[in-house]
């Protein structure tokens, strides 16, 4: 994932239960993370994942609601093992935006050249 967090998004009440966990595990693949741990007590998990409001959560399958605990992403989780996949979702395709970069760096040239042949 990124080296990147938002401040905003929902922040959790000091007085709320934080879980307790016996394992996590991590792997990173592209733009996903996938989290596997054991809760013993229900409550919120921190996870290694800095909050940004384009993360998307999945809890055993299902889509959940993301906290921010104090720059981390956070999910309300109940006792038990569980899969957690956390993924960031680009609003533009790396491929797209360096296409576009390339775009606006050719018609910027031309538009020099252009002006540039007015002149004389």
């Amino acid at each position: 994932m990124h080296d990147y967090w938002e401040p905003a998004g929902p922040k959790l009440d000091l007085n709320a239960p934080i879980a307790q966990t016996k394992s996590l595990v991590s792997k990173i693949v592209g733009h996903c993370t996938d989290i596997k741990l054991s809760i013993l007590n229900p409550g919120y998990v921190p996870l290694p994942v800095l909050y940004s409001n384009l993360l998307k959560m999945k809890l055993d399958d299902k889509i959940v609601e993301v906290y921010n605990m104090d720059k981390h992403a956070g999910v309300n989780i109940f006792k038990g093992d569980h899969h957690i996949q956390a993924c960031r979702v680009e609003p533009i395709k790396y491929q797209f935006s360096i296409f576009s970069a390339v775009l606006v760096f050719v018609f910027l040239c031309l538009c020099i050249v252009k002006t540039r042949f007015k002149a004389k």
